[in-house]
């Protein structure tokens, strides 16, 4: 929730630029990896500067994904079949 809170207020501190539902993908994707590139820089080092680096980054990730949401509009149903994950366990699995 606190993360949630983080994201939120990023994006206030930047209503004064246009909304990103105008940026292209690959702006977008490009930012994405600037901030990328920010986290990798401070990751080791337990500096605080990396919380806001990840805020920034998840904030640049939901614009992307919120994006192509609205151009391709896949149903609920598509979305999350999508997001099951590939490496769940079957329980079969050996607990050695």
């Amino acid at each position: 929730m606190q993360f949630a809170q983080l994201m939120e207020l990023r994006l206030r501190e930047n209503d004064w630029k246009s909304h990103w539902s105008t940026a292209s993908m690959g702006y977008l994707t490009r930012k994405l990896s600037e901030k990328h590139s920010n986290v990798l820089t401070v990751a080791d080092s337990y500096d605080l500067r990396l919380v806001r680096y990840a805020v920034d980054l998840a904030n640049m990730a939901m614009m992307i994904s919120d994006n192509w949401l609205v151009k391709n509009q896949p149903s609920m149903e598509m979305l999350a079949e999508s997001l099951k994950s590939k490496d769940k366990p079957s329980g079969k699995e050996s607990s050695r």
